[in-house]
């Protein structure tokens, strides 16, 4: 039952970052998302989500002048709010909101559970 509550606060405690991410002031996202971009260091096509409303070419244009890169928008669009999909000739890097989020969720789990694991093995 414990687990359980901790895991519905992860749950709770991620749909609040969500939100908070998507509701983030036109400045603030695209400095996130510049952060997220830099990570990845070759060019490639990003995809964006529906609704997306502030990745614009002239911004991507910009990013890419300043960072020496390579990035074009794809005309296909993702079934997700927030971040992008950042594909290579070999690779996609989904950097969506939610994916991020999930990601970030198991690692808490996998905390979760591995203290409780030590726990119980500290106890026998």
């Amino acid at each position: 039952i414990e687990l359980q509550g901790k895991r519905d606060l992860i749950a709770a405690t991620n749909e609040l970052a969500l939100k908070n991410l998507q509701s983030l002031a036109e400045n603030d996202y695209l400095a996130f998302v510049s952060k997220l971009l830099d990570k990845i260091d070759t060019d490639g096509v990003i995809m964006l989500g529906n609704g997306e409303k502030y990745i614009t070419q002239t911004w991507l244009d910009g990013y890419c002048k300043q960072k020496n890169k390579k990035i074009s928008i794809s005309e296909n669009q993702g079934n997700f709010v927030g971040g992008l999909i950042f594909y290579t000739e070999n690779k996609a890097y989904d950097l969506s909101f939610e994916m991020l989020l999930k990601n970030y969720n198991e690692k808490c789990e996998s905390t979760v559970v591995k203290h409780l694991f030590d726990s119980l093995q500290a106890v026998k």
